[in-house]
């Protein structure tokens, strides 16, 4: 009888674990195709802005790459940079990103919202990816300091900016900014 017992508790302890393993599957497949959704939206809803985040995660994956990150890391990177323009998905703004004219400050003060409109869209895939809309959040801060420079570039054109990638340093003139 004794020996029963350790292969009782051994066998209830390998169905548990079995069980999690594919409850955690299940979910991390659910996760993953709730993403692809998320994607497909972004496509459908502005094709430029699709192939554009896209772009940008290739690269944002490459650069992770280059910079020596982990490979979770990168997959984390590329993850934001997929989805750091989701919260362009808002009527009003849409209307904006295809219009040729220049914005009026309104306009701007409302296309700079889209960053945190998307950690908003992106919040219940917290338990899922905790980076995620944090990552997306931040996107507001760089937007607003990329504005700044480019108005501190544009008052003293002789201003050029650094970026460090993989321990080099690469100088960009301040004429060949995007």
């Amino acid at each position: 009888m004794r020996d029963v017992v350790p292969i009782s508790v051994g066998a209830a302890a390998s169905g548990l674990i079995l069980r999690e393993h594919t409850m955690r599957s299940r979910a991390e497949r659910l996760s993953a195709a709730t993403m692809e959704t998320l994607l497909n939206t972004i496509d459908a809803n502005d094709a430029v802005t699709g192939d554009h985040v896209r772009r940008v995660a290739d690269y944002a994956f490459i650069l992770g790459e280059a910079a020596g990150l982990d490979e979770r890391t990168q997959h984390s990177v590329e993850r934001v940079a997929l989805f750091h323009d989701i919260g362009k998905l808002h009527g009003a703004l849409t209307d904006i990103f295809h219009e040729s004219s220049k914005l009026t400050p309104e306009e701007r003060r409302a296309v700079m919202t889209h960053p945190l409109r998307g950690a908003e869209v992106l919040a219940p895939l917290s338990a899922f990816y905790p980076e995620l809309a944090k990552g997306v959040a931040a996107h507001a801060v760089s937007r607003q300091q990329r504005f700044r420079s480019r108005r501190a570039l544009s008052q003293s054109p002789t201003v050029s900016t650094r970026s460090r990638i993989a321990g080099g340093t690469v100088t960009r003139a301040a004429s060949t900014l995007p």
